[in-house]
C-alpha cells in the first residue's frame, strides 16, 4: 500500500475567500483565512491511474477531494472559521429504476441514489445536487455559504475523478451490540470517506478525524463518528443500524466514543470504532471496517 499524500490548498481558500497573500499581506497563519495545523488531502496519487480510462463513461468507482469550510457569525469581532479536508471513494453503478440508468452512492444517506440525468457538461443527481463535468470526465461542484445552523454556514467544494472501472464494493465493516446475540458481519461499503480535522498544537497523536460511511444490503447501516466535538454541528457521533433496529446519536464527543484510525494510505484506511452510550442509547456498539481499493 502506498502512504497517503496531502499537500496544502491555502490558494484555493485564498481563493473562496476572495484575497491573495501577496497583494494584501494576508499571511497563510491568519485563521480568519486559512486553515491551521490541517493535512490535506490530494488526488495527485491518483490522477495517473484516471487518466488511463475511458472519458465518456460514468461506471465505476471514483475518488474525490472534497474541502470543507464552516464559518460561524456567531462569535464577536470576526467569523470564526473552521476548515476539514475530505478524502472519498464511492461508486457510480447501473441503476434500473433511475432515469438515466446510473445511481449513485451516498456515504451520509446510505445506499444508492439516483442520477436523474447526465450529459457530457453536468452529472445531475437526486440528493447530491448537480456536478459539473468537463471533457476529461472529471466532477466538480461548488456550494457557497449554504446555512447549516443558526449563524452558520459551510462551503464546500469537491472534485471527483474516475479511479477503476470496477463497481463493487470498496469495503467491509462489522459490528456487535452488547445487546444482540449475533455480530453483523461483511456488510459492503459502497460510499467511504474520511476527513483531515484542524488540530491544536497540543492535540494527541492520532486525532483529528471523522469518519462518513455506509454499507448497502436489503437493509443499511449508516456511520457517521468524529474525535473532535464541533459547537455547531447538530450531531457529531451517528450510527444508524437498520439491520438491528439500533442507533446512536450525541451532540457531542465523549469518553464514551473511541475512533481509532489504525491504518490510513492513498489505497484506503482501517478503523476501529466503539459506542459506549450516546445521548440516545446505553448499549454499546464495537466495530471496525476496512476500505481498500487498488488501482
Amino acid at each position: 500500500m502506498k502512504k497517503i499524500t496531502t499537500i496544502s490548498l491555502a490558494t484555493a481558500v485564498s481563493l473562496l475567500a476572495g484575497c491573495s497573500s501577496s497583494s494584501d499581506g494576508i499571511k497563510n497563519t491568519d485563521p480568519r483565512y486559512y486553515p491551521q495545523n490541517l493535512e490535506e488531502f490530494s488526488l495527485e496519487p491518483y490522477r495517473e491511474a484516471s487518466e488511463l480510462l475511458s472519458t465518456s463513461e460514468l461506471k465505476g468507482t471514483w475518488v474525490g477531494v472534497r474541502e470543507l469550510i464552516y464559518t460561524d457569525a456567531n462569535s464577536s469581532g470576526y467569523d470564526y472559521k473552521r476548515y476539514e479536508s475530505r478524502l472519498e471513494f464511492l461508486i457510480i453503478r447501473d441503476g434500473s429504476d433511475s432515469d438515466s440508468g446510473y445511481e449513485i452512492a451516498s456515504c451520509n444517506a446510505g445506499g444508492f441514489l439516483d442520477i436523474r440525468s447526465f450529459s457530457s457538461s453536468n452529472v445531475a443527481t437526486v440528493g447530491l445536487g448537480t456536478f459539473n463535468r468537463d471533457s476529461d470526465n472529471v466532477l466538480t461542484q461548488t456550494v457557497f455559504d449554504e446555512p447549516v445552523a443558526t449563524g452558520v454556514s459551510l462551503t464546500t467544494r469537491v472534485e471527483y475523478i474516475r479511479l477503476r472501472e470496477a463497481t463493487s464494493a470498496v469495503g467491509t465493516m462489522q459490528w456487535d451490540w452488547e445487546s444482540v446475540d449475533d455480530p453483523v458481519t461483511n456488510q459492503n461499503i459502497f460510499c467511504a470517506a474520511i476527513h483531515h480535522l484542524e488540530k491544536e498544537d497540543d492535540a494527541p497523536d492520532g486525532t483529528g478525524y471523522k469518519i462518513a460511511l455506509a454499507t448497502t444490503g436489503e437493509k443499511d447501516a449508516v456511520l457517521q463518528i468524529s474525535d473532535t466535538s464541533y459547537p455547531f454541528t447538530a450531531l457529531d457521533v451517528y450510527f444508524n443500524d437498520e439491520i438491528n433496529a439500533l442507533a446512536h446519536r450525541a451532540e457531542n464527543v465523549s469518553d464514551e466514543i473511541v475512533l481509532n484510525i489504525a491504518e490510513e494510505t492513498d489505497n484506503g484506511f482501517q478503523v476501529n470504532f466503539s459506542i459506549f452510550s450516546s445521548d440516545t442509547n446505553d448499549d454499546t456498539v464495537v466495530g471496525s471496517f476496512n476500505v481498500n481499493v487498488d488501482f
